[in-house]
């Protein structure tokens, strides 16, 4: 802006002072409620009598450099005022997972780390109100020692599929004997392992798994307790013909067998079904799984009070029994096999589908632990006399009528010689053992 000196009204007076006015008063009118003080006077007085060109050239500078500054203020004021007048974007709906449960085993669900209780074998449910995001969704089998989990992109409103999808190992068959064997798992036929010769079965079923062998037409059969790796070979070496256990004892001799231990602290139902049909086992009102015929079920539960209902599939009879188990426990329930001895009315009631009491409830076990890294051999006494007990050719003690005793060993197969009391009779027991484990021996039952 330009400033000079013209001759009006007979006065001197520099030309632009109505500018600078009307800028003052925009600003009077802006500058406060924008930067929040009053605007600067900017000496007209002084102007009107004469001040120098230079000092109003410097005034009108500041006068500039406030007026931009105002309005920036004022653009940017303008500018948030029109984003706070933006709607809200809308809130993000709710989904929904449906799980699919390919396996024939049950299973615990959680979604997002909460629980949502137990999928059934072969089953589909629908979850619903699943918040969108990342969700993490993982279901264990604590009995198998398998979990899988997968964490699903659900956008909002949108509906997510989770499968429990069957897991797979491979198992080798080490089979020393001259006759080929049949081998089962959980109670389902794989194949026949050919006899003095090794067999790889592919896509056996994974887990903590319980295997049985046993040859064509003959009354003996070998189990044991494995767990097999998914992905993993796994090898079982089959004991010679002489370790195999009878099918059906005569009196007096027993039968070994490996029993299950619970988690430190834990307690454990052993459902064993000695019966040719599945039964459906629910515990505490929530489904626990299916138990194959001539199979064992091993479910892990918090000590204390329980309920256990027993439902045979096909026939359509239904049980039901109580039982208290402490921590460290093993409440075991045979089905279709009446207890007797020392397992008799140990563990509370059982009932049948009109109410009536029923043979065969729950016993309590106090299973031993094995030192780590050992075996241990238990010894229970049903007879009516005493028991004179060798192992491996050297007597190692003399269990009274109901007692018992426990034995540690090494891992691996072992000859247990029993003899009763005052008499001249003896019997033979085999077993094959590994780390960790327990082979129960119930003499006279």
């Amino acid at each position: 802006m330009h400033l000079r000196n013209r001759p009006e009204n007979g006065r001197g007076r520099l030309d632009g002072i109505h500018h600078v006015a009307t800028n003052r008063s925009l600003y009077r009118l802006c500058g406060p409620c924008l930067v929040g003080h009053e605007a600067p006077d900017f000496g007209m007085r002084n102007m009107m009598n004469g001040e120098s060109h230079a000092m109003a050239g410097n005034q009108l500078a500041s006068v500039e450099k406030v007026l931009k500054r105002a309005i920036a203020v004022a653009a940017m004021a303008l500018m948030t005022t029109a984003c706070g007048s933006t709607p809200a974007s809308e809130a993000p709906q709710l989904g929904s997972i449906e799980v699919v449960n390919q396996t024939a085993d049950n299973w615990t669900l959680t979604i997002g780390g909460s629980n949502y209780g137990n999928v059934p074998p072969n089953n589909r449910k629908v979850y619903e109100t699943i918040p969108p995001g990342q969700v993490l969704v993982m279901v264990k089998n604590a009995s198998l020692q398998l979990s899988q989990r997968s964490t699903l992109p659900l956008a909002s409103g949108a509906h997510g599929r989770f499968f429990i999808k069957p897991q797979y190992g491979k198992l080798r068959i080490v089979n020393p004997r001259d006759k080929s064997v049949d081998i089962s798992v959980d109670g389902v036929l794989v194949g026949r392992a050919r006899a003095a010769g090794e067999t790889t079965f592919q896509s056996v079923v994974a887990g903590q798994r319980r295997l049985v062998g046993k040859s064509p037409g003959s009354a003996s059969q070998l189990s044991t307790e494995l767990f097999l790796g998914e992905g993993k070979l796994t090898t079982w070496t089959l004991a010679p013909d002489a370790a195999a256990t009878p099918s059906k004892p005569a009196a007096g001799s027993g039968a070994v067998s490996t029993v299950p231990r619970p988690k430190p602290g834990q307690a454990l139902l052993w459902i064993r079904n000695f019966t040719d049909k599945a039964v459906e086992v629910d515990v505490d009102n929530a489904p626990r799984g299916i138990v194959r015929g001539s199979t064992d079920a091993e479910i892990h539960v918090a000590p204390g009070y329980h309920t256990v209902e027993i439902r045979r599939q096909g026939v359509g009879a239904r049980t039901t029994h109580t039982v208290t188990v402490k921590a460290d426990q093993v409440a075991r329930l045979p089905i279709g096999q009446e207890r007797t001895g020392q397992e008799q009315g140990t563990a509370g009631t059982s009932a049948g589908a009109s109410g009536s009491s029923e043979p065969g409830g729950f016993s309590q076990l106090d299973v031993p632990r094995p030192p780590d890294g050992k075996a241990v051999v238990w010894f229970r006494n049903f007879m009516s006399r005493g028991a004179i007990v060798s192992l491996n050719g050297q007597q190692v003690a003399v269990v009274p009528p109901g007692g018992k005793t426990t034995l540690v060993v090494a891992p691996g197969s072992h000859t247990i010689v029993v003899r009763r009391d005052g008499m001249a009779t003896t019997s033979e027991h085999y077993v094959t053992i590994g780390p960790n484990q327990v082979a129960d021996l119930p003499y006279g039952r």
